[in-house]
């Protein structure tokens, strides 16, 4: 249960180009960044008082004219990483999770998006949201990266690609 406000360290999901604010909502706490030209809400997370834990992140999949749509693979993969290890430190000392830690993922209007890949190519398209879903145990390492390893393969299996470990 979140009930130490002042002591949430979250940032929104795959964290900022340029900071984000955080504040109490009458969810629990939320961490957000935001456009100020286009007023445009760029990536949040928001903590809530059940110590669940929901980010978003619309940046990353942008569009990018003259480009088709893509998924940057090597910023996903970082920055989702960091941010789910910020997550499971919040979530054991700060909302009274036990160590065992249920994980759901997924993208969502991503159909004809394709993969950027870490080797300058690119992937078939993508037909369909993305979504899988694990449990870890966030006292132990191995598990937190194979539940990673789960989900980014999720991604790459959406596009028809098999990820290289």
């Amino acid at each position: 249960m979140l009930t130490e406000y002042d002591k949430v360290s979250i940032e929104p999901l795959c964290g900022t180009l340029t900071g984000w604010s955080n504040h109490r909502n009458r969810f629990g706490h939320i961490a957000y960044e935001w456009e100020a030209e286009t007023n445009a809400l760029l990536s949040t997370t928001q903590v809530f008082k059940t110590g669940e834990v929901w980010g978003t992140n619309g940046y990353m999949l942008r569009p990018r004219p003259p480009h088709r749509n893509f998924i940057p693979i090597p910023a996903l993969e970082t920055r989702l990483r960091k941010s789910l290890l910020q997550y499971l430190t919040n979530a054991r000392s700060y909302f009274g999770h036990g160590s065992k830690i249920h994980v759901d993922f997924g993208m969502v209007n991503v159909s004809g998006f394709v993969l950027a890949l870490p080797n300058d190519a690119g992937s078939d398209a993508i037909f369909e949201d993305i979504a899988a879903s694990t449990t870890l145990d966030a006292d132990d390492a191995d598990s937190v990266e194979a539940a990673l390893v789960k989900i980014f393969a999720a991604v790459y299996e959406a596009a028809g690609e098999m990820r290289q470990h």
